[in-house]
C-alpha cells in the first residue's frame, strides 16, 4: 500500500468551511455588482481600497450591525473577503511577479522593489 507523504504541506482542512462559503458568496455578489473578469481586482483595485473596505465593514460589525444592507451577508464575511483579496494581490506581486504595480501602496511597492523581483519568503519578523 502506498502512503502519500504530506509532511510540510498546508492543511487546508484547517480553514473554516463556513467562512470560505461566506467569502465565496461575497465574491459572487461583488462579481454581479462590478461586472468583468472575476479576478480583475488583482490589477485594478489598490490594496488600500481593500483595507479601507475591511475597516468600514469591521466598524459596522463593532457597532452591532450584523448584515450588509446590499449583499445581506455578514460584515465579517466582507472583512474576510477584502483581506483575502488584499493578500492575493500582495502575494502575487512578491511570489509570482507577473502583475504591474499600478495602484499598489507605497509599502507594497517598497516590498517589491526592495527585493528587486526576487522570489522571497517573508516572515512576521521581517516587519518588526
Amino acid at each position: 500500500m502506498c502512503i502519500k507523504d504530506t509532511k510540510g504541506k498546508l492543511k487546508l482542512n484547517l480553514v473554516p468551511d463556513f467562512g470560505l462559503e461566506a467569502v465565496a458568496r461575497v465574491r459572487e455578489f461583488g462579481n454581479k455588482k462590478y461586472p468583468g473578469p472575476p479576478n480583475e481586482y488583482i490589477t485594478k483595485v489598490p490594496v488600500e481600497d481593500l483595507v479601507e473596505a475591511c475597516r468600514r465593514h469591521l466598524l459596522k460589525h463593532r457597532k452591532g450591525e450584523l448584515l450588509d444592507d446590499e449583499s445581506l451577508e455578514m460584515h465579517l464575511a466582507h472583512v474576510a473577503t477584502s483581506a483575502m483579496m488584499a493578500l492575493e494581490i500582495i502575494y502575487r506581486d512578491i511570489y509570482v511577479n507577473d502583475i504591474t504595480l499600478r495602484g499598489a501602496s507605497s509599502i507594497h511597492r517598497g516590498i517589491y522593489e526592495a527585493n528587486a523581483g526576487r522570489t522571497v519568503k517573508l516572515t512576521i519578523k521581517d516587519f518588526e
